[in-house]
């Protein structure tokens, strides 16, 4: 290996964020138009976890990115130009999509924008509140998503789904699944440290509570007939 001294110019190859679809997993880069910051969960295990929303956009839309783990960490501002690797696409809240930088993702903050990005200039959005709600969204700074469960309790909740009759087709499969509650509402979603699940449900969860769920398994989402809440959200 000889270096040379010459520069190198990098052109990552990215998915349009206007393009994107549900289940996909992709490279995206684009503006940060808005950065949320980082907050810190606990996970079933016992394990402390942490995540980090940021908002990107490029010159086809724009998409609410969840930074896991390490990614939380990541010295990303707004105005920045970024790129996102491996990325999944996910359900979000109210049914848009959202993109999650797990352990197998990387990003990437770029020294200088593509001509013409779009994001990269602080005018292009106006100023935005921190979001309460979405993949990376959790209880602890008094918004209205809080936990009203005690972690020294531990009650149940039948949960009716939500979903239509079709989501409890014979093709669904039992399952079982324990996590924390990371986005709140319809849907819920859950996090085990190692994975997410969607879940229809008509109980009152909090951001942050520990449940176990058990229903039927339909497309990558659960539609569930029990919910058993072991803790509340960590204040």
């Amino acid at each position: 290996v000889e270096p040379i001294d010459e520069d190198i110019e990098y052109v990552p190859e990215t998915t349009d964020i206007g393009s994107l679809e549900l289940g996909q997993t992709v490279d995206i880069a684009g503006g940060v138009i808005e950065a949320d910051g980082k907050r810190t969960f606990d996970r079933d295990d016992g394990s402390e976890g942490q995540v980090r929303n940021i908002r990107v956009k490029d010159g086809t839309g724009d998409i609410r990115v969840a930074l896991w783990g390490e990614k939380a960490d990541a010295d990303v501002d707004l105005a920045d130009y970024v790129v996102i690797t491996d990325a999944e696409i996910k359900e979000g809240w109210q049914e848009d999509l959202e993109a999650s930088a797990g352990w197998r993702s990387s990003v990437a903050v770029m020294d200088e924008a593509p001509e013409g990005a779009a994001g990269t200039d602080a005018g292009d959005s106006g100023p935005t509140p921190p979001s309460d709600q979405g993949l990376g969204a959790f209880s602890g700074d008094g918004s209205s998503g809080g936990s009203s469960g005690s972690s020294d309790d531990t009650s149940a909740a039948n949960g009716g789904s939500s979903s239509d009759a079709s989501a409890a087709e014979s093709t669904g499969e039992a399952v079982e699944f324990t996590g924390t509650v990371v986005q709140a509402g319809t849907p819920v979603i859950l996090d085990d440290g190692t994975q997410t699940k969607t879940v229809d449900t008509d109980a009152d969860l909090g951001l942050g509570d520990e449940v176990t769920v058990s229903g039927t398994e339909t497309d990558g989402r659960i539609s569930a007939e029990s919910v058993e809440v072991h803790t509340g959200a960590q204040q």
